[in-house]
This record gives C-alpha cells, structure tokens and sequence, in this order.
C-alpha cells in the first residue's frame, strides 16, 4: 500500500508545484491571453464564461465626440485634363460656398490638390489649420494615384507600384488628424488607372493609417445629361462607384450642369462622416460589441468598413458629449 501512495503523493505535490505558463487551458489559458493583449499594448476587453473562466473578446478603442458636431477631414482631387473645362469652372464657382458651410456643420480641415495655374485652374483662399492647397494638376486617371502620394508622410516611402508624383504632396499627410475620419472627393470625367479600387483600401490604410470615405462626381455611361453642352464621357468611373460603396461614400454624375444639389448631398454625407464615423487602429476580423454611452447597442444599429466604424445617427444623442466603446477581433 505504501508503495501505491508514494506516486499518487508524488503527482498531486507536482501538480501543485506547476506554474501557470506549465498549465494549459481554463483560468491560466484566459489569463495569459489577456496578459499578452496587454503587453502589447492594446485595451483587451474580457468576460467570464459558463464555467467561470476568462475570455478574451479582443480589442477596445473608445472615441469621444458630440451628437451635433464632429470632426472630419477633407481633400477634393480634381481632374485638370483638357476635357474638364466645364467641370473645373463648377468647382471653382462653388468652392468657397462649399468650404463656408461645411464648416458650420463639424470641425472641417479642407485641402485641395489642383494646380492653381494653367489651364483649368483651381485656388482656395488658405486658412491656417483650415484650408490648404497642394499645387499639383491632376490628370485624368491618377486622382487616386496622387492621393496616395498625399498620405505618405515626410521622409516616408511609397508603396511598391505607386508612381511618385511632386515631393510636396507629402507634406499633406500632416495636415490629416489621426482619430479623425478622412473623407476623399474626386472629381473627374475618367476612371482612374494603377492604383484602382482593386488596391486603394489597402494602400490608403498602410499609409494614412486608415480608409476615407469616397465622393465622386464621376462620368457615367447612363448619365441623362449628355447631351448636355461640354458633357464628355471618356470612360465610366467605375472605380469610383466601387470605392463610394465600400467606404459609404457616395458618387454624382459630373454631367448634371447645377451642382448644387449634389454639393448639398455631398456636405451632409460630411457631416455624417464627422459624427458617426470612428476611424479604428486596424482592420477588424468582427466587430464584438459597439456601446454609446455605456448602452450596448445592436448589431443594426452601426456597420464597419474596412477601418471605419459607422454608427447610424438615430442611436446617438442629439446633443451633449457622447463616448464610443468599440470592441473587435
């Protein structure tokens, strides 16, 4: 008998003795987890299973804004090839308009990229911290080509198969905040070309750090102006259309000769970007749980794409400061 004892002895004191990076599994398994999100420096959000255990459900961010207000950044891209001479003109006509009121509707930085001299020009009045202009011409198929020049920082490199356009447009990259949404408008009678809807999310993400929202007043083959004086088709902006609808962004048809309904579409999905869009650190395998104000929200009630959560403006208040509670995997 004293010999069966001795080993059954022998394995409780070793099972004891086990540390918990020996253990595998329950209580030790949830703990290490959390201690390893931490570690790396990312807010782990964690519960307790059935059985009482730790789990893990990933990564928290928190985001404060107003229900009536917001942030967002703008930069328009504006097509300066021969064929725009009607189109640059509108631009130009309702730019300062544009500027004025979307300032009133959030805490709005606009730049634009465009030469101010040549054929077809564009110039802004610059306003510090408010208004900048980057003096480079666009032509018609490199709008998301120049774009991603812009966000790639001083010093920083361009992603493999980007063309590199005038260093200059590098010093835009500052001027966009980094918890701040990002909005893209383009305008152009073209469908861009090398860097397409195909790659723009990934590289806009590897050098901004994360995916605007994209407008276009872009050509389209249905459009029910072209017969309309000085309205050309060179290709549809297909990309474009893409873009708009994987970011929640909206295009216009670049033929219509009064823009200032689609200015006035163009301002208010502005100001939705500014107080509902909330820019994560990386792109989320699932959203785990999206709380306004400590109440949990369902799944309805916001939507994600790529690193921008969405959360629809009938679920937050109309007034007052509101914190966002963003869990994800």
């Amino acid at each position: 008998m004293r010999n069966l004892l001795w080993p059954l002895s022998a394995l409780l004191l070793l099972s004891v003795g086990c540390s918990d990076n020996e253990m595998t599994g329950g209580f030790a398994s949830g703990a290490r987890a959390k201690k390893r999100a931490l570690s790396e420096g990312v807010s782990a959000k964690s519960t307790e299973d059935a059985n009482g255990e730790g789990a893990v459900l990933g990564t928290q961010e928190s985001f404060l804004t107003s229900g009536s207000a917001g942030k967002v950044d703008v930069v328009w891209y504006v097509d300066q090839s021969g064929s725009m001479n009607g189109e640059t003109a509108n631009v130009q006509r309702n730019f300062a308009t544009f500027m004025n009121e979307v300032s009133t509707l959030a805490d709005t930085r606009v730049a634009l990229v465009a030469a101010s001299s040549g054929s077809n020009s564009i110039s802004i009045v610059p306003v510090e911290n408010k208004a900048v202009q980057v003096n480079q011409r666009v032509s018609s198929r490199d709008a998301l080509t120049i774009a991603i020049n812009t966000f790639v920082r001083v010093g920083g490199t361009l992603p493999f198969g980007v063309n590199p356009y005038n260093g200059s447009l590098s010093s835009l990259a500052s001027f966009f905040r980094a918890d701040v949404p990002a909005v893209v408008v383009v305008v152009t009678d073209d469908d861009a070309n090398g860097v397409t809807s195909a790659n723009f999310e990934e590289l806009a993400k590897s050098t901004l750090g994360k995916i605007p929202k994209l407008f276009a007043f872009r050509a389209t083959n249905d459009s029910a102006f072209k017969s309309e004086p000085g309205c050309q088709v060179a290709r549809q902006g297909v990309s474009y259309e893409v873009l708009a609808n994987n970011t929640g962004g909206e295009v216009f048809d670049i033929c219509e000769p009064d823009w200032s309904n689609n200015f006035e579409k163009l301002k208010q999905g502005i100001a939705k970007a500014a107080q509902n869009s909330f820019p994560l650190k990386k792109i989320p395998s699932k959203l785990t749980e999206v709380k306004v104000n400590g109440a949990v929200l369902a799944p309805s009630a916001y939507s994600i794409s790529g690193n921008l959560v969405s959360v629809k403006p009938e679920a937050l208040p109309v007034s007052g400061e509101v914190k966002i509670d963003v869990t994800y995997q």
